[in-house]
């Protein structure tokens, strides 16, 4: 079976086979099944919905057959090493094709990067949002201010000791000079 969705923290492939509603215990609960393709033989398993949503991620149409969107070598399991199927990209061609070229992989990295401007435009404009909120600029130049005092206090801190610390000259004084 291929897999449909991705564990956020370590990477267990799973293919999401439907929902339930829960029985006992869990009544009044929606419930997905799924099946879990990290064991051999696959085990069946069910979690909350509101857990499966935080915990568990979509494998995009448009993704890897072999590293499935991860980008990284998922055959030899070095995360320091491109995946060959999509050459780091985590995504191949519309057809769902691995790019064969330098042009191919261009315009695989070409979607990538719209996806990715369009992403970082909406999370501007969520922050000029929260910005116009009356007094969250204040909020904000007081807390820079804040870390900029502590990194002054710690260095000037940091100085004092050294001064005031012994040395490594004649009897123990400090050698400051030529």
């Amino acid at each position: 079976m291929k897999p449909t969705h991705l564990h956020t923290q370590h990477g267990t492939r799973a293919a999401r086979i439907g929902t339930a509603q829960g029985e006992g215990q869990l009544a009044g609960q929606t419930l997905v099944i799924y099946l879990d393709l990290s064991v051999e033989p696959p085990a069946t398993h069910y979690i909350e919905q509101a857990r499966w949503d935080a915990e568990w991620q979509e494998i995009p149409a448009d993704a890897c057959p072999v590293c499935h969107g991860s980008g990284t070598d998922q055959i030899k399991r070095r995360k320091d090493r491109p995946c060959g199927g999509c050459y780091g990209l985590g995504r191949v061609k519309a057809d769902g094709e691995t790019p064969k070229g330098e042009w191919e992989v261009a315009e695989v990295a070409g979607r990538v990067i719209d996806r990715l401007r369009a992403k970082l435009e909406r999370a501007q404009s969520a922050i000029e949002a929260m910005q116009r909120t009356p007094g969250v600029p204040e909020a904000i130049e007081t807390e820079r201010e804040r870390r900029r005092q502590a990194a002054s206090d710690a260095q000037a801190e940091q100085e004092r000791k050294w001064r005031e610390g012994r040395g490594h000259g004649p009897g123990g004084a400090r050698m400051t000079g030529d």
